[in-house]
Formats: structure tokens, sequence, C-alpha cells
């Protein structure tokens, strides 16, 4: 059903004094619905009346929407923010395990300095003691 606006008028209380302003919506099926608006609206557009009309037909119809849809909003961005930080412990954990790897590799690497310095000097000295045992360097 969907209501357009007819028309509006001002409802006049006991003591003479505009109490309301009553916006007429209508469909093409000949269905009339009397909304009732705060008497200082009368001067609105029809287009501005017709929108708070229909926002008071919703909000009786459908009771508690804004809160609804905040509720609505806020678990959408809760699941966003919830998916993101899945991605953030995702991306934290690979990023631990390439430190780990590397810190593995950096200590292989070391070992293979010390034993190539080991091995360096041991020839240096046997270079400059020919015929000399051996010797053990301290690591």
């Amino acid at each position: 059903m969907k209501l357009e606006y007819n028309s509006k008028s001002l409802d006049y209380g006991q003591d003479g004094q505009p109490s309301r302003t009553k916006v007429l919506l209508t469909n093409l099926e000949g269905a009339a619905y009397p909304v009732f608006l705060p008497a200082d609206v009368i001067n609105d557009s029809d287009a501005e009346l017709l929108e708070k009309a229909l926002e008071v037909v919703y909000e009786e119809n459908f009771p508690h929407r804004a809160e609804n849809e905040k509720f609505n909003l806020i678990g959408e961005k809760m699941a966003k923010i919830d998916e993101a930080v899945d991605v953030a412990n995702e991306a934290v954990a690979e990023l631990r395990q390439t430190s780990e790897e590397a810190k593995i590799q950096m200590r292989k690497n070391e070992q293979r300095i010390d034993a190539a310095v080991a091995e360096l000097t041991s020839l240096v000295l046997g270079a400059i003691f020919p015929g000399a045992e051996e010797v053990e360097v301290e690591e």
C-alpha cells in the first residue's frame, strides 16, 4: 500500500488554539489514513509533511525500528572487526614464525662463520708455522 500526501489541516483544542496538524494520507485504492503531527509543522512543505507522516506511520507499525537498525549496524561492524582481528592474528602468527625461522638461520650462519674463522685461523697459523701441530682456537 503506497501512501501519498492528500491534504493538511489544523485541529483546534477547546481553548480555540491550534492543537495539532492533521495530515491525510491516501492511496490509489481509496484508503485514507489521518496522521497527527505537532501544530507548528502546518507551514512545512507538502513533501516534508509527507515524510514526517510516513515516519509516524512506520514507527506505529514497526516500533523500536531505530534501535533494531542500530543493533544490526553494530552487529555488522563487530563482525567486520572480528574478521579484521582474525586476519591480524594470522599475520602476527606468520610474522612470529618467520622471525623464529630467521633467528634459527642466523644462528646457523654464525656457527658457519665461526667454523670458517677457525679453519682460516688454522690455515694461516699452518702457513706461518709450517709443520706445527694444529692449534686449537678458542671460540
